[in-house]
């Protein structure tokens, strides 16, 4: 599961490479071609023959339908060594395979470098030992497949053969599909450390009704909605581990096992957002390291500010929402239906560090 809807899946194997073509989440055209590197290496690259290897390549990818693939997703053993090389050379911030977005000159040129280089370069190029007696064959064939479908984009897999068995046989009812609106990884987290899933429910929507309030005076794009929703109702995750750390745990642990359906991009939002609720704005110096994966530092607060006023909302933990809220010229208006039950989340409110220009008022 990736947030996709068309691409084409490769997976390099030692005796044959399979292809299979995604759209709108259907399998669609598998095809299996004798491309494998262990063969590669025995029928041509022992003898040397690499121009041999290239037109055996050629020939067999005129099997495989390009038009209209503009991404490759990228599974089995080369890939993840050509994707952990490419995120080594980066300094790349999240120690994570799946969903990674690979950039397409930085992928042709470590493919190129490794074509020319022996097992002394290999190393200064970070390719594992255990990889390098069939990573050149392997490199070959993923540059033959890269110019032969030219795509926009490269994703790659944490996922494989043993993943996808598991799965035909867990959906098989199902039409070999999750239903609808389900995640594993969401289903994961709230199964293995949530206790409380009807209050982690009305932090959820607390905060969607004050996002849907607020959004469009504070700036906001509506796609943050699902971040920012997704964030607050995995928060209390974290009290799993230490109820007084449970920012730092839930932050680590959302950020280590949130994979299908996510970017890297999404996934250290909705981890940054929960690590600082009810906290301080995001430090500069975490800021600072996952740039790259996050939108503006400002937008960030904003959310991670929404996501503190649900949680003090809801500090007095109701089995059931006991107030309403109003919204009117940035002020958010807090309508008890028993005022005496809303001291604690008032005060909860008042040692919150303001970060978006949204005032919270009780009455």
């Amino acid at each position: 599961m990736m947030p996709l809807k068309s691409a084409i899946t490769v997976d390099i194997g030692g005796g044959s490479t399979e292809f299979t073509h995604i759209q709108n989440k259907d399998v669609l055209n598998p095809l299996s071609l004798d491309l494998g590197a262990v063969r590669l290496k025995e029928l041509f690259f022992d003898k040397n023959d690499i121009e041999g290897a290239k037109k055996y390549i050629k020939e067999q990818l005129k099997q495989v339908d390009a038009e209209s693939v503009d991404t490759i997703v990228g599974i089995g053993g080369t890939f993840r060594a050509i994707t952990k090389a490419l995120q080594h050379k980066q300094n790349y911030p999240l120690e994570k395979i799946h969903g990674y977005e690979i950039d397409k000159k930085s992928f042709e040129k470590l493919l190129v470098n490794i074509l020319k280089s022996d097992e002394q370069k290999f190393k200064k190029l970070n390719i594992k030992e255990d990889r390098i007696d069939v990573i050149k064959p392997g490199a070959l064939i993923l540059l033959e497949i890269y110019k032969h479908i030219n795509p926009k984009k490269i994703i790659a897999s944490g996922v494989g053969v043993r993943e996808g068995l598991f799965l035909t046989d867990l959906l098989r009812n199902q039409n070999h599909k999750f239903p609808q609106n389900f995640n594993p990884s969401i289903r994961y987290l709230q199964d293995s450390f949530i206790r409380d899933k009807k209050y982690a429910n009305l932090l959820a929507i607390v905060a969607k009704k004050i996002f849907l309030l607020s959004y469009q005076d504070l700036d906001l794009d509506k796609k943050y909605l699902n971040h920012l929703y997704l964030a607050t109702k995995l928060f209390p995750i974290g009290s799993y581990i230490h109820f007084f750390s449970k920012n730092k745990h839930s932050y680590y642990i959302i950020q280590a096992n949130l994979e299908y359906g996510f970017s890297h991009n999404d996934i250290m939002l909705i981890s940054t957002i929960a690590r600082y609720a009810k906290r301080k704005t995001p430090s500069q110096k975490h800021y600072e390291k996952y740039k790259a994966l996050l939108p503006k530092k400002d937008i960030v607060d904003k959310l991670s500010y929404l996501s503190s006023i649900a949680i003090a909302l809801l500090t007095h933990r109701p089995k059931s929402l006991d107030f309403d809220i109003e919204y009117k010229n940035r002020k958010l208006y807090i309508i008890s239906k028993n005022r005496s039950s809303l001291r604690l989340s008032k005060e909860a409110v008042m040692r919150l560090e303001k970060s978006a220009d949204l005032d919270v008022e009780f009455v």
